[in-house]
């Protein structure tokens, strides 16, 4: 903002004749920026304006940068807005044309269903929009279909709390804001927010008090509500679904008894339990050996592959004539590309079919070199038989190993030798039970015993959730070091964290470098130039704080890990609760204050009363930040979330290898890749800040329901057309409860913002009566967590024994079929290659040579080469 400078009739008088113009860095510092216009003044700029930019960029970084937005026109905020829109808009049309040519990434699911709606244009938004969210609850699991429901919640909760707030408090803020005549009115968004009101019209606040309470007990309402519909769809669920504990650190002399440990632990549900398995030391090295054979299998299958596509392409352009027949221009440049990609995705071929011919005549005719195909596909055929033998000496390497554990568990091996016993197995035990109830019974039980020794249990779904590389960790002391390392660092990039995204802080304030940058010194008129460096006023901060958000999940997956967390699920819980603390801090908290972390510190360690005054006065100044980030947000998540960038980017770059059948297969069941641990805390921050300023700003509440229903509209379409439930989740639903009592931190910010509003204003009453509200939200956040959140898995044991009355102690035997089967230790794999047929027959003798040379099995399973050397899946019509 420009000021005045007066300067007083002393030796400085010839200060006034240099000074071009100053700025203030913000509307509450003692601090300017003055420009003076000295000789040699372009020079002088081009050497401090490195040192000023670096100065800027310490003295001040992102804390309080959302207080740039306040005071901008509805101008800028509707253009950062548009473009928003038209991106999102853009991303929607090229996402409607590329869906039909990549049905691989947008149609991954069987389209039973969905084939008569997708070949269509526009039909398949229809069909979306109105598809119920129940249809969904057993199709993608309890994990999708709740994340759902909690965007669906929110836009229902913010959608009242609108059509609530709105009409009362827009119209008090807009007339509080218009009654000091003596000044300038603030810009109109500014009007819309409550700032004005606490100095002029404090007594109108009780209206703020009253529809803080409804907020409080709505909230309420809704958890309450979705609290006990989480546990019904839960609790049906777990009765269908089997589970295994895990138990570490059993006693030594239990080792290898499965009688002792049923006494111990199966005592209550004897004949719920199914099977007990002890953990083989060798599990590691049965691991290895597995993967390498299954590595080796795809390498003989990536060249068998190749040696089908340089058959079809040598035999498609040796008949060209033939081979053209009947294609259309676009098929023929198709093919041609497709031939000079696999080209490129083979350059030893070049190498070994050119031979340099020997006489001079062939010399001086220009044809010294002459291209040979056959030596190259006899140096395939070598390689191909190199990769058979090594696929057959690890499968019988992997195959004795498991024949080996095999016998020694059939063996019957004297349990009272526990040197030989502790020479095959761990002490870590699976235990399966018939239900999960059971299972989450048995932990509780062992976990709030008495003896230590039974403590370390863990509740897995399915052995594809369990982290092999953790549960081979027992040295307590390496554990606990990790633990404490993983913490630290957790800590650290959360406070730490404000200086990497300084940046964000440097690059929003606009007007200030442009003060700084001798290009831009001169006011520049231009409406285009103008209404370019609003929009991006507007738009580069929030773009900015979305994209370094991005990363921060993969690195508290790492210290999950790093905390030897046993199960994916542990993890996925874990990096759920660190993601959010990250995101609230920076999101919102770094953002909205406007002093450096150290002050706040201080401020909150010598005079901790000053928390709500401190969010008083900082928090409406960022109203119209969070307004556009909440949309922006939305638009841009939803947009992403449709054209799936990235994983077109990876399409192209398989597309730069031997792109196998079995690749191709795997990337279609895991498309699209969520990390629902990642996604639910984005999307509670979003709820805890709309909640924030749902008192300060209404004008938040109807752009938070527009942004909670494009993502709502986005994954519905994901798990219409694209969500495979393949990829197994072992936190079935624990998410959910999760995010929502994460929505707490945003009623008690809300709840401290007013006290702080309400003395600044000298409403002492409402201020009383808003601290009994915090106090209310106290009291009812204890009571849900003990009445509800605790008891939300816990088992009915009251239920069990009216259903069990007489339960048979004695009800176990020993399956002579094994329920948990190690899939690294059961010896048991078949081998199949995937060789796709050419629909014109080019390759039909090549798949006969290979069939008789080699003693693979050899299956298409649906995939085809088509006329023009394309890879396809051809999904089978009911």
């Amino acid at each position: 903002m420009a000021c005045s400078v007066n300067v007083s009739n002393t030796k400085l008088t010839n200060l006034s004749a240099i000074i071009e113009n100053c700025y203030g860095i913000h509307e509450d510092d003692q601090a300017v920026v003055v420009k003076l216009d000295l000789p040699g003044k372009g020079q002088y700029q081009f050497q401090s304006l490195t040192s000023a930019i670096f100065s800027k960029f310490l003295n001040s970084t992102r804390t309080g940068s959302a207080h740039r937005q306040a005071g901008i026109s509805i101008r800028t905020f509707l253009s950062s807005m548009l473009v928003s829109a038209i991106y999102f808009l853009l991303q929607l049309i090229l996402f409607t044309v590329l869906r039909n040519k990549f049905k691989c990434i947008y149609q991954t699911r069987s389209p039973q269903s969905v084939c008569s709606s997708f070949g269509q244009w526009f039909s398949w938004i229809p069909t979306v929009i109105f598809s119920p969210t129940e249809k969904y609850r057993d199709r993608v699991g309890l994990d999708a279909y709740f994340f759902l429901r909690f965007l669906k919640m929110q836009s229902i909760f913010f959608l009242t709390l609108s059509m609530l707030n709105i009409p009362i408090l827009i119209p008090i803020h807009y007339q509080s804001s218009m009654k000091n005549l003596n000044s300038d009115p603030p810009p109109w968004l500014d009007r819309m927010n409550i700032s004005s009101l606490v100095a002029q019209n404090s007594n109108k606040l009780v209206f703020h008090m009253i529809l803080g309470i409804f907020v409080v007990v709505w909230f309420h309402a809704f958890l309450i509500r979705e609290l006990a519909f989480v546990h019904e769809t839960s609790l049906a669920v777990q009765q269908k679904a089997s589970a295994m504990l895990l138990i570490e650190r059993i006693p030594e002399c239990m080792v290898g008894d499965v009688q002792r440990v049923i006494s111990n632990i199966g005592s209550l549900f004897p004949e719920r339990i199914l099977d007990v398995r002890f953990l083989p030391k060798t599990f590691g090295k049965l691991h290895k050996l597995r993967k390498r054979m299954i590595k080796a299998e795809e390498k003989v299958e990536e060249l068998s592959m190749e040696i089908l596509l340089n058959s079809f392409f040598l035999n498609v352009f040796e008949e060209s004539n033939e081979a053209n027949r009947g294609l259309v221009n676009t098929e023929k440049f198709s093919r041609r590309l497709n031939r000079s990609l696999f080209y490129l995705k083979t350059p030893g071929r070049i190498v070994e079919s050119i031979e340099i011919q020997k006489s001079g005549r062939a010399w001086l005719s220009g044809h010294a070199f002459k291209f040979n195909s056959s030596s190259y596909r006899a140096k395939l055929y070598v390689s191909l038989d190199t990769a058979v033998k090594n696929f057959d000496k690890a499968s019988v390497e992997w195959t004795q190993n498991c024949a080996q554990l095999q016998k020694q568990e059939s063996s019957g091996y004297d349990l009272g030798n526990r040197a030989l016993i502790s020479q095959i197995y761990l002490n870590k035990v699976f235990v399966k039970f018939s239900s999960m109830n059971n299972a989450r019974a048995v932990v509780d039980l062992l976990r709030n015993g008495s003896d230590d020794k039974w403590n370390r249990v863990h509740l897995i779904s399915d052995l594809s959730d369990i982290v092999w590389s953790n549960v081979r960790a027992s040295n307590l002391t390496l554990i606990r070091l990790r633990l404490a390392c993983a913490n630290l660092l957790s800590v650290l990039i959360i406070v730490g964290y404000i200086l990497p995204v300084a940046f964000v802080g440097l690059i929003s304030q606009i007007p200030y470098l442009a003060s700084l940058t001798p290009f831009y010194s001169e006011p520049d008129t231009d409406t285009g130039s103008e209404f370019f460096r609003e929009m991006m006023a507007g738009l580069v901060p929030v773009v900015t704080l979305i994209f370094l958000t991005e990363c921060v999940p993969f690195i508290f997956c790492w210290l999950s890990f790093l905390r030897c967390k046993k199960t994916s699920a542990d993890m996925q819980s874990d990096i759920q609760h660190w993601f959010f603390a990250f995101l609230f801090v920076h999101v919102f908290l770094v953002v909205t204050i406007s002093s450096s972390l150290s002050i706040v510190l201080e401020k909150i360690v010598n005079n901790p009363v000053s928390i709500p005054t401190m969010l008083a006065n900082d928090l409406p100044k960022s109203s119209n930040f969070f307004c556009s980030f909440i949309l922006v947000r939305g638009l841009a998540y939803s947009g992403g979330n449709l054209l799936q960038i990235k994983e077109l980017l990876f399409e192209f770059y398989y597309r730069l290898s031997i792109y196998t059948p079995h690749r191709r297969m795997k990337r279609m069941e895991s498309i699209p890749t969520i990390q629902w641990c990642s996604v639910y805390p984005i999307f509670s921050v979003l709820g805890c800040i709309s909640i924030v300023y749902s008192l300060i700003s209404p004008l938040i509440l109807p752009l938070s329901c527009i942004a909670f229903s494009l993502v709502m509209f986005s994954f519905k379409y994901l798990y219409e057309y694209q969500y495979n439930r393949g990829v197994f989740s072992g936190i079935e639903g624990r998410l959910y409860p999760s995010s929502l009592m994460q929505m707490y931190a945003g009623i008690y910010c809300m709840e401290f913002c007013m006290i702080g509003l309400f003395a600044l204003g000298n409403c002492f009453k409402l201020c009383m009566c808003m601290i009994l509200s915090l106090g209310f939200t106290i009291f009812a956040h204890v009571q849900v967590y003990r009445q509800r959140l605790s008891k939300l898995y816990a088992f009915n044991f009251k239920e069990y024994c009216e259903k069990n009355p007489n339960p048979d102690v004695d009800a176990f035997s020993y399956l002579s079929s094994r329920c948990i089967d190690f899939p690294f230790a059961n010896g048991e794999y078949h081998s199949q290659i995937l060789i796709p047929r050419d629909t014109e027959g080019w390759t039909a003798d090549e798949r006969e040579r290979l069939a008789r040379r080699f003693p693979l099995e050899l299956k298409s399973s649906n995939f085809k080469i088509d006329r023009t050397g394309d890879i396809v899946y051809q999904v089978q019509q009911s």
